[in-house]
């Protein structure tokens, strides 16, 4: 397990980082308006924009790089992970 502080540190080493979330607590989400983006889509984006914008996303999230060598998970447990290959 890592902790937030480590996703926001590493905002000096990324650049474009991909963004998709899990929607498998779709039926417990009651406001229409959660879903900011489409629920099958994947945002090509700057980590520092993701980190200044990661309140207008789902509450799971899985982030990686276009090298497909790691992920970095973050959970509605509050349960942060990095998984390398």
């Amino acid at each position: 397990m890592i902790r937030q502080e480590y996703i926001r540190s590493r905002e000096n080493v990324l650049e474009e980082v991909f963004v998709f979330w899990d929607i498998h607590s779709k039926e417990r989400i009651w406001s229409r308006y959660y879903w900011k983006f489409d629920k099958d889509a994947v945002l090509k984006i700057k980590y520092s924009t993701l980190l200044a914008g990661e309140r207008y996303l789902p509450e799971d999230i899985y982030i990686f790089d276009c090298s497909f060598s790691w992920t970095l998970i973050q959970t509605h447990e509050e349960l942060l992970i990095e998984l390398s290959v």
